[in-house]
Parts: structure tokens; C-alpha cells; sequence
């Protein structure tokens, strides 16, 4: 019984964790997407877009994680960061690749 509650006291310790680095990761984007939106409306040439990849984000974010655990974890940002009514995911052709992107669109 003592071993079944260390193992169960384990698990929901590592939940914990995850979701919590989640959520840190999630208010990451949030911040690096208002700065991109931020950056694309001063810029007087245009040429900065208002969106940031997905990948782009991934990689940077979360380049110190192996890949199994990276795409892993990566998912649940994804859905979190989804259920922001403030970010818009659209899918845009970028150097011949269609990727997922990511916009803030709140005030």
C-alpha cells in the first residue's frame, strides 16, 4: 500500500509540473504575440507580420526538451493556448511551406 500511494503522490507531483510549465509557457506566447502585434503596427515599412509560427514558437520555446516530450507537451500549449479568445490561428504559406500560425487580435 505504501508503494501504491508513493507511485500515486509521484504522478499527480509530475501533473502538477507539467501543467504548470504549460500554463508559463502558454502566458509566454501570449506576451510574444502581443509584442509581434505591437512591433507589426510601428513598423513604418510594413514588412513586419503581425503573426508568429507555430514552429518558430516551438522551437524556441522549448528547444531544451527531447523530442518526444517536446511535441508532446507541445500539444497541450496548443490546445490551451487555443481556448484564448484573444489569439487567432490561421495557417499561412510561409518560404513555400504552409505552416500553422499564431496573431494576438485582442486590444
Amino acid at each position: 500500500i505504501l508503494f501504491t500511494v508513493l507511485f500515486l503522490y509521484q504522478k499527480i507531483v509530475s501533473y502538477q509540473k507539467r501543467q504548470s510549465k504549460i500554463k508559463e509557457i502558454s502566458d509566454i506566447i501570449v506576451i510574444k504575440l502581443q509584442k509581434q502585434q505591437k512591433n507589426a503596427i510601428s513598423d513604418s515599412t510594413g514588412l513586419t507580420n503581425r503573426y508568429v509560427s507555430n514552429i518558430q514558437l516551438r522551437d524556441e520555446l522549448l528547444s531544451n526538451l527531447k523530442n518526444s516530450e517536446k511535441y508532446e507537451i507541445w500539444e497541450s500549449i496548443l490546445n490551451n493556448l487555443e481556448k484564448n479568445s484573444n489569439v487567432r490561428g490561421s495557417t499561412r504559406e510561409i518560404h513555400g511551406d504552409i505552416v500553422k500560425v499564431y496573431e494576438w487580435i485582442g486590444e
